[in-house]
């Protein structure tokens, strides 16, 4: 390829969608929607949000992914969501799987030295989010099945928000 068609593409590419992908920055509050549904996948995201927003407070949502997985891997998953300074941990997306009575509560009691809320439902997610979130606070819902939904909600509930408190005189 030509330098010159190198450097257009480039210039012009933004990313992948729900790889770290930047949903919005609604005033000092980002939203970011992330696919990372494993261990190291988490991990490496929130090393790399702590980079490059080392002054923020990174709120980690995770959907995990498959009750398997999950279980499978529990101490991984504490491991890397210990990274963030605040946890909500969602209901297992079962996919493909059917429900044997494992949750990932056991999860969220289990992070250490950081705040962590179980809360199974995406709506509670929603609300808990938008009475928390502050300036300079940076949310990262990580899921490969529905919970993107909380992400976009909360961009939107907080872009009504704040555009209603510039309408005021």
């Amino acid at each position: 390829m030509p330098i010159n068609e190198a450097i257009l593409a480039l210039n012009n590419f933004q990313g992948t969608r729900r790889r770290f992908e930047i949903l919005g920055n609604v005033e000092g509050r980002v939203i970011i929607d992330d696919y990372g549904h494993h261990p190291t996948q988490i991990a490496a995201t929130l090393e790399a949000a702590r980079s490059r927003y080392p002054h923020h407070r990174i709120i980690a949502v995770w959907q995990p992914h498959t009750y398997s997985r999950t279980q499978l891997l529990e101490e991984e998953y504490i491991r890397a969501l210990s990274q963030a300074d605040k946890v909500i941990v969602l209901k297992i997306y079962a996919a493909r799987e059917k429900d044997e009575g494992y949750t990932a509560k056991t999860i969220a009691q289990s992070i250490a030295d950081v705040e962590a809320h179980y809360l199974p439902n995406m709506e509670d997610a929603t609300n808990f989010l938008l009475a928390e979130l502050k300036p300079n606070d940076l949310v990262i819902v990580f899921s490969a099945g529905d919970a993107t939904k909380i992400s976009r909600d909360v961009l939107r509930e907080l872009r009504l928000r704040f555009s209603k408190e510039q309408d005021r005189p």
